[in-house]
This record gives C-alpha cells, sequence and structure tokens, in this order.
C-alpha cells in the first residue's frame, strides 16, 4: 500500500494542502519538563522503530522465561527476519545469530506474584538498537544494509532521549489507551491480481514507525522532528478506511485519526468525519480501489 501512495503522489498528486490537510488536526502538546528532544545530537540515525519496539516490550507482563522468549522474538519478529535473511544471502552470515543473542540482553523485573516485566536500561536499548538495524533488510532490501549500524552502541544523549521517549509513550498510552492491536492484516479483497495468493496486508513498521489502534483511534507513531506532512496523513486514512472495510471487530469503534509524537511529546488528532467526503471517495477509488465515486 506505501507504493500504491507513491505511486498516487507521482501519477496523479495531491491537491494542494493535501487530500487529508494537516491543518485540520488538533494538536495537543503533552508535558513533562523535557520538551522536544534534539535528534541531531543523537548518534542512532533512525530511532523510532527503537522506541517502538521498548514500548512493546517493556509493557508486556510474562510469567516464565521461555514466555518471555517467545514475547521478546515475536515484537522483534520484522528484526529477526532481516538478520535471517541477510545470513541466507551470505552477505553477513553471522547476523541471525547475533539477532538471536541480542534477544538475551533484555533482563526481567519480577513481582511478587510472580509475574515479571522487561527492564527499560542501558543493555535493552543497546539490544533493540542493534536487532532494529536488520529491518533494513525485509523493508528496503539487503543493499541497503550497512553492518556499522548494528555494531554503534548508542551514546549517552542517545540512551536517555530514548529512554524518555520510551517512557513518554507509556504514559501516553495509560491516558489515551490502550492499544487494541499493534499489528494487523486484511483481507486480500484489494489485491489487484485475483490470481495472486496472500494473506492479506499486514500494517507493523513502515520507514521507521508504527501504527497501533486503540477503541477510539487509528494511530501512527512518528518519532521525528516535525509535525504530521500530508503524506503521513493520506497513508493513516488508507488503513483507516482498510481496516473499516475488512470487517475486522477491532475496527468497529473507531472515529478518529491520530499520531503520536514522542519526539515532541505532542498528539495529534482529526475526527474522520472532519475530512471532505471527495477526498475520502478519491482514495478509495484511486489508491485503495475499492471504492465507488458517484457521478
Amino acid at each position: 500500500m506505501t507504493q500504491r501512495i507513491a505511486q498516487y503522489n507521482r501519477e496523479v498528486g495531491q491537491p494542494r494542502g493535501g487530500l487529508v490537510c494537516p491543518q485540520l488536526l488538533t494538536v495537543t502538546q503533552l508535558d513533562d519538563g523535557c520538551g522536544e528532544l534534539d535528534s541531531t545530537v543523537e548518534n542512532i540515525r533512525n530511532v523510532g522503530p527503537v522506541i517502538h519496539y521498548l514500548s512493546r516490550l517493556t509493557g508486556a507482563l510474562v510469567a516464565s522465561q521461555a514466555e518471555a522468549r517467545e514475547a521478546a522474538e515475536s515484537i522483534f519478529r520484522t528484526s529477526l527476519a532481516g538478520a535471517q535473511r541477510l545470513s541466507d544471502e551470505g552477505l553477513y552470515p553471522e547476523a541471525h545469530d547475533d539477532a538471536l543473542e541480542s534477544l538475551s540482553d533484555f533482563s526481567l523485573s519480577t513481582y511478587a506474584d510472580g509475574v515479571a516485566s522487561f527492564e527499560l536500561d542501558e543493555r535493552a536499548v543497546s539490544a533493540a538498537c542493534r536487532l532494529a538495524s536488520y529491518d533494513i533488510a525485509p523493508h528496503a532490501g539487503v543493499a541497503w544494509y550497512d553492518p556499522a549500524d548494528t555494531d554503534r552502541s548508542p551514546d549517552a544523549k542517545t540512551l536517555s532521549h530514548i529512554i524518555m521517549m520510551t517512557e513518554r509513550t507509556h504514559d501516553f498510552l495509560q491516558e489515551h489507551g490502550p492499544a487494541t492491536a499493534i499489528e494487523f492484516s486484511f483481507a486480500s479483497e484489494y489485491e489487484e491480481d485475483e490470481d495472486e495468493e496472500t494473506d492479506g496486508y499486514l500494517i507493523a513498521l513502515d520507514a521507521g514507525d508504527g501504527d497501533f489502534i486503540t477503541e477510539e483511534a487509528v494511530w501512527a507513531y512518528k518519532a521525528r522532528s516535525s509535525p504530521p506532512s500530508k503524506d503521513h496523513l493520506l497513508r493513516l486514512l488508507v488503513h483507516y478506511l482498510m481496516g473499516k472495510d475488512s470487517g475486522l471487530p477491532q475496527f468497529r469503534t473507531q472515529t478518529h485519526l491520530g499520531i503520536f509524537n514522542p519526539r515532541m511529546n505532542a498528539m495529534y488528532r482529526l475526527a474522520v468525519d472532519d475530512i471532505p467526503a471527495r477526498a475520502i471517495e478519491s482514495v478509495r477509488r484511486d489508491i485503495i480501489g475499492s471504492g465507488r465515486i458517484e457521478p
């Protein structure tokens, strides 16, 4: 779907201001006394996936070491797939073993009732950075992988920023969550080639960010030093409409689009009813391909 949006932008182009205009957003500035975190002082190029992974990992409760390992493997599924691909193609044979070993660096804190949670510490952040470096292989291709990204450990400033943005994510979900789904697939009715076998679309991490849904909204997660763009909102609207059309029960209650930016500690929301009907029809017809425009 990301490719279809890019093709639409090239061949048709969005109107001035975008199909979904960022000016329609309601902005809520959250305040923890620390303000915006400067990305230019960080030594990791893209911390978005790291924060997304860590917020999921440290929000999970497990009852055993085996359950903890299973949870970590599920959360870092894309990273492990990327490392496996690099190993299978013989470019970096050690990549998959390194990724599996990195999973062992996540420590647990056990509570009195026997339930445990993952610790958010320097070791966990470093392991998440190593694992996230492999995401480029399944997303963009093995040619884009740089082993220097795997070997680079976060410095003190980057470490503190990642921990703070992860904690901001937890605070946000406590107030506006919980997240009812992190990754979700849609039925294959949108496939252009009906003879092509598919398990549907998987919305997970895309270009370094993640999507999730709550009872009220379909959200995008953007750890960037800029407000949402018209392309961010268009992609989010596509996911919203696909979710609504899928018939999946987790999409019955959402009425809004939302973006949370832990770097700026800001929340952006937009009621779908406030988006012009012609824009929604255009998205259905020209990008998703599932709608019909009335004459």
